[in-house]
């Protein structure tokens, strides 16, 4: 049984003035997710639940936590025809089938351990991979782990890390299911540098073992065969120097070029880096004086992302894989983006105009990317300013 809030009337349409990937990637839990097979309904996954609407940003309902989905973050949708929805919660990996109605917690190896990174493959919507570790442990993960049952049980661990640190993300690649990428950490003495930020609002971010002398220095594990064998871990400290990374998106047609957001240990802001050769080699595409946002590749391979500064936001496109970006001016303060049938989507604070504090929007946004074409606003303000009346839906 699902807690519905109705937010009908509570969504203005705001007239602008003109001017899947990376899930888990970024510190905040907002993330839009966008059915294929029901091109009517938008899902905003917000820190208190699911705001949805199954009219195309005309209404909207709030699916409020349940207790197996506590604390849920990192959502996302298996590929159709099942699309399956997912979410980490802190019982772990959970799933629903029936739109967030009710949630299941993953079976197998995970029943006895904690996931802390899930990813569901993007073409085949039996597989589904995890990262956790032993219940109580306190270890950012220890081992990955593959459903082949579309998520509902997990087999054993197919790689256990020895070094001391953790695991962090692992997604596959869209043209090559079988490649597998994995983000770990080794915490090492510091080279010069500061550990992390223990107020970071990075929930991923890992903790120094001894924050005096010790940071995270970044590696990158790969695998071809689905996880049957793996390569040594890829040394990222001498090109990116200490600090940790996740994984934002494997390119859906070149799976060994890969986009990371990573943060240096010296915790001066965010930076996006590409590889086009496996972790071979990287490149610094551009950095932000704060932390990266959200990020987006388009149906015809624009690639669109965003970050936050004391400044305000700041915004990048890439027409060309990411070999040069320019400015995206004019946009919000993003958490999140999507796109569905060649319409941009984009999960904001605030509108144009004075901040509104607490407030969460949906925006969309016609072809040419220009957002503002229409804002839904106020969704997840009315919930929380308890302007919408309780209903319970089966």
């Amino acid at each position: 049984m699902r807690a519905w809030t109705s937010v009908a009337g509570a969504v203005a349409v705001i007239a602008a003035a003109s001017s899947a990937w990376a899930d888990g990637a970024f510190p905040d839990s907002q993330q839009i997710l966008l059915p294929q097979g029901n091109p009517s309904q938008i899902i905003l996954a917000t820190n208190f639940g699911l705001v949805i609407s199954d009219d195309a940003g005309k209404t909207w309902a709030w699916s409020c936590e349940q207790k197996a989905s506590t604390n849920g973050n990192l959502y996302q949708l298996g590929p159709a025809p099942v699309e399956r929805l997912f979410a980490l919660s802190q019982f772990g990996l959970v799933y629903s089938d029936d739109g967030s109605c009710s949630w299941i917690a993953s079976g197998g190896t995970l029943s006895s351990l904690l996931a802390t990174d899930g990813f569901a493959d993007p073409v085949d919507p039996a597989r589904v991979w995890a990262i956790a570790s032993p219940i109580g442990s306190g270890a950012v993960g220890t081992g990955i782990y593959r459903s082949d049952d579309g998520g509902l049980t997990f087999g054993p661990s197919l790689y256990d890390n020895p070094r001391p640190g953790g695991l962090v993300s692992v997604e596959s690649a869209r043209a090559d299911h079988d490649v597998v990428y994995a983000a770990l950490y080794e915490n090492l003495p510091c080279a010069g540098a500061t550990a992390p930020d223990a107020g970071s609002d990075d929930a991923t971010a890992p903790a120094a073992t001894d924050a005096a002398t010790t940071c995270p220095s970044p590696r990158l594990l790969r695998s071809s065969d689905a996880g049957a064998h793996w390569d040594d871990p890829i040394d990222l400290e001498p090109a990116l120097g200490m600090g940790t990374f996740r994984i934002i998106a494997v390119d859906a047609a070149e799976p060994r070029r890969l986009f990371l957001r990573f943060t240096p240990a010296d915790a001066a802001g965010d930076r996006l880096v590409i590889t086009d050769d496996a972790g071979m080699t990287f490149h610094e595409a551009f950095r932000v004086k704060g932390r990266l946002t959200a990020f987006l590749r388009r149906s015809d391979g624009t690639l669109l992302a965003s970050g936050q500064e004391d400044a305000g936001p700041v915004g990048y496109r890439s027409p060309d894989g990411g070999a040069t970006w320019i400015a995206w001016p004019g946009i919000p303060s993003l958490r999140a983006l999507a796109e569905r049938d060649g319409r941009l989507y984009g999960a904001a604070d605030h509108p144009p105009g004075p901040p509104k504090t607490g407030c969460g929007c949906a925006a969309a946004a016609g072809a040419d990317g220009a957002l503002g074409a229409g804002l839904l606003f106020a969704a997840a303000l009315a919930v929380r300013a308890g302007r919408a009346g309780r209903r319970r839906r089966r």
